[in-house]
This record gives C-alpha cells, structure tokens and sequence, in this order.
C-alpha cells in the first residue's frame, strides 16, 4: 500500500542580524535559555567560561559562538545553525555575523529564512550593516522582518528613545520596499521581552519576540506553488538490482516547490519533453503525493531522456527557457567583478558556464538608489546582466524563490562568487 503524507508545516526558519555588538549572539542564548533548549553541562561550561573571564553571570552568546577564534574577538564569524522547540512551534535559526566582512554569511542565513530578526541598538540607532541587512532582507524576499531594539535597560527603558528608533528603522525598509516590520523593545542581557513580556516597558503593549515567532503566520507554502523538480541524480541499477529492478529507472531529487502525484503530467527542461509521473519512491516505499521540501525519486511513463541538472515541472505551467539572464547579485568574493568576466553558473542541480556581460549599477545604501558603476566589489549588491552557454528555466526571484535563485561559482577553484536572483528585484527595492 502506497503511503500518504499530508504537507504540514510546523517548523519556523529565521535568521539573526544586525550590526557588530548589536547582541546577537546573547539574543539567541537568552532564547534558548529561557526557552528550556539549554541541556544542563552545555550551560554549566558557559558558567564556567564566564567565571574565568571575571564575568559576574553567564555570558550567554557562548551558547552560539562555536569557533575559538569566535569565543576569544568575543565576535560571531560563521551562521551558526541552532534548533530548538516550544509547546507552539519548532525553529531552525541561523544566528549570522554582524561585521561587514562577513555580510556573505548573512546572505547565506536569510537565503532559506522565514522571518529575519534584525537588532538594532537602541544607543546607536540604524548603521551601515543596518542598511545592508534590510536591504538583503528586501532583494531575498524574506516574508517578515522583526525588528529588535535591543539594549533598552541602556537607555532607562525610555519610551521616546525606543519610538525614534523605531521610526528610523521603519523609514529605511520603507525606502527599501519592505512592508511586513514589526519593531520589539528588548533587553537580551536581562531577559527583558525575549520569552516573557517585560513589566519594566509597561508603555509597550506588543508580544515578546518569541510569542511574536511562535504565532508568526508562515508565508505561502512551498506546495501551493507549480511544480519544480530538480534532478539530482538518475538511478538505473540495471543488472545490481537484480530481476526486479533491471528494467528500474528513476529519477531523485528534491521537489523545491509544489505537489506531484502519479498521473501528472509534467514537462523535462530545457527539452521539453512530455510524460506523465508513474510512480513515487523513497527508502520506505511509494507515496500517494510528494510536496516541497521532500526528497524522492519520481519514475515516468516514458523513456525521455532525463539527466542531473534537467528539471521536471508541471506541464500546466512550463517557465521559460533561456540563454539570458538579468539579475541581482550580492557579491560575495573579494577580488572585484568586471564586465566580461567568465564564471559557473549554478542554478538548481544545473551548472552551465556563463559570461557576465553589463553590470547596470549598484545600489547605495544610503539613498537606496541605483548608481552607476563598472565593477563590484566585495559585499557590493548590483545589477547584472549574463550571457550562458546552455539554457537553464530562469524564473523571476519576486514570484519564485527556488526558481529564481542562483549561484556565480568560480570555474578554477570552485569557490562561490555571488548570490543571485533573477529578474529586476533591485531596480524594484531601488530608484534609479
């Protein structure tokens, strides 16, 4: 009998942000601390560390900052994944970097984020990676931004220096395009509207920031939109599988979005073949349905030729082809980008060669304009334009996160170049 899996989604991702000493890292200890995530020798060596340091009570960010050369700048370099879980909802949160040099990581973390939960010092207000958070928040499409002013037990819990803030903020993700922001008075150190509403800001009326996340409604589901399969791998055992899979070809990947179930029709690209799905299997045995984030192997009814890198869709809604591609791209290397420049281009399970052939301009953070501009640089968010050697479905970032993303990747040495997204999502978020 086939199984059925019906396509709930109880886990929440977010990823961390903001500026250098903005709290991060304490944010998200306070929330696994308060939150019970904490096992009882993992905080045990935090207060020991903490007491070797001359610290008076648990430095919490220690829960987060894994590397050495993390715990001893006292800084967080890498995203560091943690999982936790409430009575409400599970979490997987990237906590990310806050130096400048490390906004890449950043872009790493939200790429994959639900929500964004961005600190801002309620001393300093908004700064330069501020600006460059909300502006990575805005061209990735996050669906939420909750915006934490953090260190208020600074300021005396003041309520005016907490609405200037807040008011600064929400003025530059509104420059930037950004709608959904929700702004928190919060004090990371002391606990204060973390997990628990705090009685020290009675004249904020709002949710803690992890009531905020547990009752957080998720954007459209994967399994709303049209298929898109990936083909990963092709799996034909031939004679090692024996007599009853000699004949066995299939197809794994992982479905990036929609449903699938036998007797759809669906297209392969960049060929456009047709033919209809006759089987779903996975390690323990057939499925009814396949939905977005699964991995499975899909069989078809005929032998059209499928490979690593082609893509399966619904036929009911076939993108594109094409060797152009314009786009946004968050460079991440640090040597520059030129015109002309020869790179991988990673899209899906598909990586062709491609030559970046105009970059049209890079957005200036500060008037949240398009300038102009024949290189960029590293952290530099611009607009692009590139020529491929193959065609690849390129779909646009602003309708399809999983269709719509990509990869620059360096063809000597593998590294990755840059973030990108299809389409003119930069030219929207900026004025030119």
């Amino acid at each position: 009998m086939a199984a059925t899996t019906s396509p709930t989604k109880t886990v929440l991702r977010l990823a961390t942000a903001g500026s250098v000493d903005d709290g991060k890292s304490t944010l998200v200890g306070r929330l696994l601390y308060d939150s019970k995530s904490v096992l009882a020798d993992q905080f045990d060596a935090v207060e020991r560390v903490s007491r070797d340091r001359g610290l008076a009570s648990a430095d919490l960010a220690l829960l987060t900052d894994g590397l050495r050369s993390e715990r001893e700048q006292g800084i967080t370099i890498d995203v560091a994944y943690r999982y936790f879980a409430t009575a409400e909802r599970s979490f997987i949160l990237a906590d990310c970097p806050g130096h400048v040099q490390y906004t890449r990581n950043t872009v790493t973390g939200a790429s994959t984020a639900d929500v964004i939960v961005l600190l801002v010092d309620a001393r300093k207000g908004v700064q330069e990676q501020t600006r460059r958070h909300l502006a990575v928040a805005s061209l990735l499409r996050v669906p939420h931004v909750v915006v934490v002013v953090n260190k208020i037990d600074l300021v005396d819990f003041d309520e005016a220096t907490y609405d200037r803030v807040a008011s600064e903020v929400l003025d530059v993700a509104t420059s930037l395009g950004l709608t959904d922001v929700t702004t928190i008075p919060v004090s990371a150190l002391d606990g204060d509207n973390v997990v628990d509403t705090s009685a020290r800001t009675p004249w904020y009326g709002g949710p803690s920031v992890l009531t905020f996340l547990e009752t957080l409604e998720p954007a459209g589901e994967p399994h709303s939109e049209p298929l898109r399969f990936p083909v990963q791998l092709v799996i034909r055992p031939q004679a090692a599988g024996g007599d009853e899979h000699r004949d066995y070809r299939g197809y794994a990947g992982q479905v990036a979005s929609g449903l699938v179930r036998p007797g759809d029709a669906v297209t392969v690209l960049p060929s456009g073949r047709t033919s209809t799905v006759a089987g779903i299997d996975t390690a323990d045995g057939e499925l009814d349905v396949a939905f977005a984030p699964q991995s499975v192997t899909l069989r078809l009814t005929d032998d059209v030729d499928v490979s690593r890198g082609d893509l399966i869709v619904t036929s009911r809604s076939v993108p594109a082809v094409t060797q152009d591609v314009e786009g946004t791209v968050a460079w991440l290397a640090d040597h520059r980008l030129t015109g002309r420049t020869k790179v991988l281009l990673k899209h899906g399970t598909r990586t062709v060669q491609a030559m970046v052939t105009e970059i049209k301009g890079r957005l200036d953070l500060d008037a949240a304009t398009l300038e102009p501009t024949d290189s960029l640089e590293l952290n530099d968010i611009g607009h692009v334009t590139l020529r491929l050697a193959s065609p690849i479905a390129a779909e646009e970032y602003l309708h399809a996160r999983a269709g719509g993303s990509f990869l620059l990747v360096d063809g000597q040495d593998g590294t990755t170049l840059a973030a990108g997204m299809v389409g003119d999502a930069l030219l929207a978020t900026a004025t030119v």
